[in-house]
């Protein structure tokens, strides 16, 4: 990666779990990534897929700020750190532990291009309304007496730096993930923590599967498909869940569960039950595209609630 331009919005490492254990050894190691509504799966190099050039640089004076990559970085790298030392361990998690989980949760949640998406129509419309006041302003003060203009001077010319222009409105309805990010980890990482934390763990084939927007809010209090639109973390059926390779997900809820959980202990039924509803809520949640660590597509992914 030259110059931090290759930046990912789902980080390589976490990718390369899914990586096809059945891969020629001549071959860089791949996954299978698939269309949102599976009409089409292919291999990839984790190294490949889901990365835009600059996607979090801040250029200031034609300069280029990296402080959001470079903070995204070091949450990967803590949190790499935990997956391999404890979680794939089965060790008792700590107080700090859950900190770099949950930051990494939120990091999850706030970096995809999908979240992106979701606010620039709201920024959008700022804008908008934001430009409409400024036409309206232009056309006042064309058409304004002296006295008129004389008495808003003061005010036009406070330098007041809480106010925001229209270009930086604009700039934000642009690339709303560079502010987002920091206001977003901001918010969620204490919200987070105050819900119980699982590792749900699966022994199935091909366990759990991953997209390019991963970290999925869930309200069983709302019926069906809209169940995936509920947002408020204040909700006490609220759940949360972000896989984390195909056998372990991170799994935040207010139902008391903590610690690892393995589905096995409940029997094959309940296991495979449990699993294709969260590779359901998973690929629902994608904006675009699933991943598998093996070339296969299962129904119940499609249609686990109209079963």
């Amino acid at each position: 990666m030259s110059d931090y331009k290759k930046q990912h919005y789902i980080p390589e490492f976490y990718l390369k779990a899914w990586c096809d254990p059945s891969s020629p050894q001549d071959y860089e190691p791949y996954l299978w990534i698939a269309s949102k509504d599976g009409s089409n799966i292919k291999p990839k190099a984790p190294s490949n897929i889901f990365h835009e050039t600059d996607l979090y640089t801040i250029k200031i004076d034609g300069k280029r700020d990296l402080s959001i990559e470079k903070n995204l970085a070091q949450i990967e790298g803590e949190f790499s750190d935990i997956r391999r030392n404890k979680l794939e361990k089965h060790l008792m998690l700590n107080i700090q532990d859950k900190i770099i989980i949950c930051a990494f949760a939120a990091a999850m949640y706030s970096r995809t291009l999908a979240n992106g998406e979701r606010w620039k129509p709201i920024w959008n419309d700022v804008a908008n309304q934001t430009a409409d006041i400024m036409r309206k302003f232009t056309e006042w003060r064309e058409n304004a007496t002296p006295e008129q203009l004389e008495s808003y001077i003061p005010s036009m010319s406070s330098k007041d730096s809480s106010v925001i222009t229209y270009e930086e409105i604009k700039e934000v309805a642009d690339e709303p993930l560079k502010l987002l990010i920091p206001t977003q980890f901001k918010i969620l990482i204490p919200l987070f923590l105050k819900l119980d934390l699982a590792i749900i763990e699966t022994s199935t084939s091909p366990g759990f599967i991953t997209s390019d927007d991963p970290c999925v809010w869930f309200d069983s209090q709302l019926p069906n498909y809209s169940r995936l639109a509920g947002r408020a973390l204040i909700s006490p059926t609220i759940e949360i869940h972000l896989p984390i390779s195909p056998s372990q997900c991170i799994f935040l809820s207010r139902r008391g569960e903590k610690g690892y959980i393995n589905l096995s202990n409940f029997g094959p039924l309940r296991e495979i039950k449990s699993v294709t509803e969260v590779n359901w809520r998973t690929r629902m949640k994608s904006n675009k595209y699933f991943i598998v660590n093996k070339k296969i597509i299962l129904a119940k992914w499609f249609t686990f609630y109209q079963s």
